[in-house]
């Protein structure tokens, strides 16, 4: 657990808006993936758990609940899948989470709820709102101008190491979405860093991804 205070005093000092919300707590996966949703579709942002509306700590009774919640929300809820970093830090003697979420490269994200019910958020000043389809189309033509152009595979791998640098994770639907290859040709490319010894392989449950070695 770090501590640093100036860090969440700034933050809290900052209030709710654009880019940072405050959470007394997560009440359940699907609630908290419309706000990682929006800020991933717009340009990223910052969640504080253990903090009130009011910008008062209470900080967070179960740590490993509230993480449950965050990385069910962000692999469950989630199209395609976040990578939220989360950080535990310490502030007047409480516990607190420190969500960050970037700006995505593979938008749209959308919010799914039992595979039926589809949205694409946004955030709008301090809302999360709905995308309409001029906003959707918009995300669609910054996801084409994130895309790189196909290349050798040396400099495919360059990208992936990159990208891990700014992201925690990325999976292999990711890294043919960003490419624009097949998923034979992305796994051959996570294979050749995995030998290298320049990335891991994570598994939780039926979801794998990888992360910088």
């Amino acid at each position: 657990m770090v501590d640093v205070s100036d860090l969440i005093q700034d933050l809290i000092q900052q209030g709710e808006g654009f880019m940072l919300e405050y959470k007394r707590e997560i009440p359940s996966p699907h609630r908290i993936a419309k706000l990682m949703v929006s800020f991933s579709n717009s340009r990223g942002g910052k969640i504080l758990i253990g903090v009130n509306d009011q910008g008062e700590v209470s900080g967070v009774r179960d740590l490993q609940l509230q993480k449950r919640y965050l990385f069910s929300a962000a692999r469950d809820f989630c199209d395609p899948p976040i990578s939220p970093k989360i950080e535990t830090l310490a502030l007047q003697g409480k516990r607190i989470l420190l969500v960050t979420i970037q700006e995505s490269r593979c938008k749209p994200h959308r919010w799914v709820m039992n595979n039926e019910k589809v949205e694409t958020y946004i955030r709008v000043k301090d809302k999360n709102l709905v995308a309409s389809k001029l906003a959707i189309l918009d995300l669609q033509k910054q996801r084409k101008l994130n895309r790189k152009p196909p290349g050798r595979s040396d400099n495919k791998e360059t990208f992936v190491i990159s990208y891990l640098q700014e992201h925690e994770r990325i999976a292999v639907k990711e890294l043919c979405d960003l490419l624009n290859i097949s998923k034979r040709r992305a796994l051959r490319i996570l294979f050749s860093l995995r030998n290298k010894g320049e990335i891991l392989l994570h598994t939780i449950g039926r979801h794998e991804f990888y992360t910088r070695a």
